[in-house]
């Protein structure tokens, strides 16, 4: 057996997780004061009784209390993920950035723990704690939805530190009103009109932004997220059609080659823009659609931040970022009468619910959409009307 040949717990005993780390660190513990003693001495290991004794002397420092607090668990939940030990539920790797996100949320659980009157153990998260961090977070000026993304993760650590630990841990995460609180994004997408005036900009004087135009505009026709369209190569083009495995989901896309990724691909020479940075992306694609006419008017979006609703009126430019082009590809192609689970398929929307809320539909689109409808019945010959 497997577990034999390591000296390990077998998985089927309760906690055999911790157990085995445990194990794992007094080995090492044991070596590391093997090779220090004959390092310090003849060369020659120590008897088992002066073994015993520093064996002792190291681990009686160590307060039992403190062998697996909440913050140490967090670290292992975090490093797990990032080494494939912790997997998605469908048995995939953790992506990049969902791991990112657990660390800042691991950085902010820290901070608020540092000022917390009742410091966070996996007994002390309760309904008190979850009413006591909402305060602070909303005092920190934390939008609705990243105090519910940490909510989110805190979830998943206690789930894992329960599931696969054997860690005992306060139920009250498990009840309802420990809810992952969340509203709808008021967001913005550019319709087609808007991506022409983008793609007719002379940026000949500026090549670096040229270049961010252009693979914003690939973005635009593609649905791809930034950390997909950073790694698109055109080895994953092959004839009219564009296969990816998505990075955060880890599912493979298969995407149709518009005419637009056809003609910036022809300017590269058959290769495509290179990708900065992401937060040097989003300042400068803002830059390029300021220079758009259509981008100028203004525009309002709304949501709550620091527990109060805000309603902020800004240039549209000025609110659109690298993943404005995924949304409004989205839009735009459900606009163009494409199958919403057509769209799905790229998108990686798992219902048609998910969907129609990430699709952005204004209350002029509306409009617009139901004068055509009208347009078009008033050219149908009716009957005369009987009075």
């Amino acid at each position: 057996m497997e577990y034999q040949k390591k000296h390990e717990a077998r998985q089927t005993l309760p906690g055999h997780a911790v157990f085995n780390r445990e194990l794992k660190t007094k080995s090492e513990d044991i070596l590391e004061i093997i090779t220090k003693y004959k390092g310090a001495g003849d060369g020659k290991p120590p008897t088992p009784e002066k073994l015993k004794s520093l064996l002792t002397e190291k681990w009686k420092a160590i307060p039992i209390d403190e062998i697996m607090t909440f913050f140490k668990f967090f670290k292992i939940f975090v490093e797990d993920s990032k080494n494939g030990v912790r997997l998605t539920d469908k048995g995939k790797p953790i992506a990049p950035g969902t791991i990112r996100a657990y660390e800042v949320s691991k950085n902010f659980f820290e901070k608020y723990n540092n000022q917390a009157k009742t410091k966070m153990t996996f007994d002390t998260i309760d309904m008190a704690f979850y009413t006591n961090f909402k305060k602070y977070a909303i005092k920190e000026k934390q939008s609705t939805n990243y105090i519910g993304k940490h909510i989110k993760t805190l979830k998943s650590v206690l789930r894992y530190a329960e599931n696969h630990f054997n860690i005992a841990v306060n139920q009250t995460y498990n009840k309802k009103i420990f809810t992952t609180i969340k509203e709808d994004a008021d967001t913005i997408y550019l319709p087609e009109h808007e991506l022409k005036d983008i793609a007719n900009l002379d940026l000949s004087d500026s090549p670096s932004l040229d270049r961010v135009r252009d693979l914003f505009l690939i973005g635009c026709y593609t649905g791809l997220r930034y950390s997909d369209l950073s790694t698109l190569r055109p080895e994953h083009i092959n004839g009219n059609m564009i296969t990816i495995k998505a990075q955060k989901t880890g599912e493979t896309v298969v995407i149709p080659v518009h005419n637009m990724v056809k003609q910036i691909m022809q300017k590269y020479n058959g290769n495509l823009p290179p990708a900065l940075a992401p937060q040097k992306a989003n300042e400068a694609i803002k830059k390029v659609c300021e220079k758009a006419t259509s981008l100028k008017k203004l525009v309002s979006v709304s949501g709550t931040k620091a527990g109060k609703l805000k309603v902020t009126t800004l240039p549209k430019h000025k609110l659109v970022t690298t993943h404005t082009a995924r949304r409004s590809f989205a839009t735009n192609q459900h606009f163009n009468k494409v199958p919403a689970l057509d769209i799905m398929k790229i998108t990686g929307h798992k219902t048609e619910s998910a969907f129609m809320k990430y699709i952005k539909i204004t209350s002029d689109d509306s409009a617009q959409t139901m004068q055509e409808i009208w347009d078009r019945k008033e050219l149908e010959p009716v009957k005369q009307i009987a009075i």
